[in-house]
């Protein structure tokens, strides 16, 4: 019997958003909710739809990998390939996606000047993108809120030839609270920083988050002066300190 809540509708649209048809939406949610395996005989069934429909939906499924196939007899048996394994790959493909177009629209252009925003994603998504196309050197003011979401990301912290300098801004005490890989250095919060986070690559590009930590304004800017101010504020006597597995000096 197919799982109760396959057809809800806030499932369906939201698999239908990651690119299945209608039906596909509904075979795959009727697979995930229950752990037996089942032929297209039996889902078309259970669904009311005509078998060559389903067959046809089921093929699909398997040809983009949503559905496990295992032969046999009265026919082959389908199972839903773990729906966090669907959406890590659909987060990977788009974060791919959004790199491609973005590289082509701004490749080659001169862009000099200070831009602002609103809202924590639009800090993590700038705050990631320029840790990624970082050559030489990260400059980070920490505060945990908007740090740790930047950090959530594996390509935050892998392996590579940047010098890393992280400060803390919130005031931890040695040696940190423990969201900064390694322990940011304490130092004294900036005045009025309380709260906000900036990151700098290669001494010339900056993003900053500042008031309310879980919903901040944002500026982003490659303007050289207001960057060596950002510069200033994240130096000081602090040592540099190496991020897990990245080298520095």
């Amino acid at each position: 019997m197919m799982a109760m809540g396959s057809d809800q509708p806030d499932v369906l649209d939201g698999l239908q958003h990651l690119g299945f048809s209608a039906l596909e939406a509904r075979i795959y949610a009727a697979l995930a909710m229950t752990s037996a395996m089942e032929t297209g005989y039996e889902l078309a069934k259970q669904l009311g739809v005509s078998r060559s429909n389903v067959y046809a939906a089921l093929a699909t499924l398997a040809r983009r990998g949503a559905v496990w196939q295992e032969p046999g007899r009265p026919g082959v048996r389908y199972r839903a390939v773990p729906f966090t394994t669907l959406a890590e790959r659909a987060r990977r493909e788009l974060e791919a996606q959004v790199g491609r177009v973005s590289s082509r629209l701004y490749a080659g252009e001169a862009r000099t000047g200070v831009w602002t925003g609103h809202g924590l994603p639009l800090f993590v998504a700038e705050a990631r993108r320029l840790w990624r196309t970082a050559r030489t050197s990260l400059m980070i003011g920490v505060s945990p809120v908007p740090i740790r979401a930047v950090l959530d990301d594996p390509a935050c912290t892998a392996d590579s030839d940047l010098s890393v300098r992280m400060v803390c801004w919130a005031g931890c005490a040695p040696p940190g609270c423990g969201i900064c890989p390694p322990a940011a250095a304490a130092t004294a919060a900036p005045p009025g920083l309380h709260g906000t986070a900036c990151v700098i690559a290669d001494r010339s590009h900056a993003v900053v988050a500042y008031g309310a930590a879980d919903d901040p304004a944002v500026l982003t800017t490659d303007a050289l002066p207001l960057v060596a101010g950002l510069l200033a504020l994240t130096q000081g006597t602090t040592p540099a300190l190496d991020a897990p597995g990245q080298g520095g000096s």
